[in-house]
């Protein structure tokens, strides 16, 4: 964990991190567009719009479900200060992208199949952005005697799957991380300690998956429109299904599964319903073609 990118000017990793993935999804998406007969100039239009729509789902999501008590128009005062969930911001953005196809008479489908490796992209910066902010920590890498005192339901947030928690996987994290102080609450640290115990870096779990995810939507060959946004939605869910296992800060409070696992869950179904929808009503062909007008 080092929060500060450049100490002088106070910039933060997790920012940068996330403005270049950002920047990254983005270029890669304009890219896919001149293959796909995508004007590139819708898909600047709609990265300047969920820059900020994305934003605010994120933001939002953050305060409905982890800050409860916030009031719903504090939900969108970014510059206080606070948490972003990326379903949050996935969701608004794919809103965003099926209001402007429908309001630019273009394919949201395709448009959906131009962005979703740009989207895996982005958030394998993101999570390397959070494991240097110290946040979205992982489940511990300890022996169950050291977790002993603990309840129940606490353990099993903390140390869900401990038969493949060895320590070997574990990394500290400083004094006044999140996973300090969460070891301090839950009495499992010495007065004297000066960094967390061992947690996994499921932060750079996600990130090798998101980019191996992005590389692989990206060199897929797809065999009708919206294939490779349906493979998004699967592929993502799945794996954020498994990797909340090794999560130590969200709780499991919906039927023992975390609020992201119930998300990805439901994500799930939705692709299901988009892919037979797509069969049903007779999936249009994939046939790459450069776009001819002005960029």
């Amino acid at each position: 964990m080092h929060p500060l990118l450049f100490e002088p000017l106070h910039i933060e990793w997790y920012p940068a991190l996330v403005l270049l993935g950002y920047f990254a999804g983005w270029q890669l998406a304009r890219w896919r567009a001149k293959n796909s007969g995508v004007e590139p100039r819708h898909i600047d239009n709609l990265v300047l719009l969920i820059l900020i729509t994305g934003l605010l789902g994120a933001r939002l999501a953050a305060r409905l479900f982890y800050a409860p008590n916030i009031s719903f128009i504090d939900s969108f005062k970014v510059w206080r200060g606070g948490g972003l969930v990326f379903y949050g911001g996935f969701i608004a953005g794919a809103l965003t992208v099926i209001f402007y196809a429908r309001a630019k008479n273009l394919s949201f489908v395709k448009l959906m199949d131009v962005f979703a490796p740009g989207a895996a992209l982005g958030l394998a910066f993101g999570r390397i952005g959070c494991f240097m902010a110290g946040c979205c920590w992982g489940d511990l890498c300890l022996p169950p005697t050291q977790t002993v005192k603990l309840d129940p339901a606490r353990e099993y947030q903390v140390r869900t799957i401990p038969m493949l928690s060895p320590a070997f996987l574990g990394v500290r994290f400083p004094k006044k991380s999140p996973a300090f102080e969460q070891h301090t609450q839950l009495g499992l640290l010495e007065p004297t300690s000066v960094k967390s115990l061992p947690v996994h870096p499921v932060q750079l779990y996600e990130a090798v998956f998101a980019a191996l995810l992005a590389l692989w939507l990206h060199r897929r060959k797809p065999h009708f429109q919206g294939e490779i946004a349906i493979w998004l939605l699967v592929g993502y869910s799945v794996g954020r299904f498994v990797l909340e296992f090794f999560r130590g800060d969200n709780r499991p409070i919906y039927w023992g599964m975390t609020i992201s696992q119930v998300t990805s869950l439901g994500l799930l179904v939705i692709a299901i319903l988009f892919a037979l929808w797509r069969a049903r009503a007779g999936a249009v062909p994939y046939t790459p073609r450069p776009a001819s007008v002005r960029t």
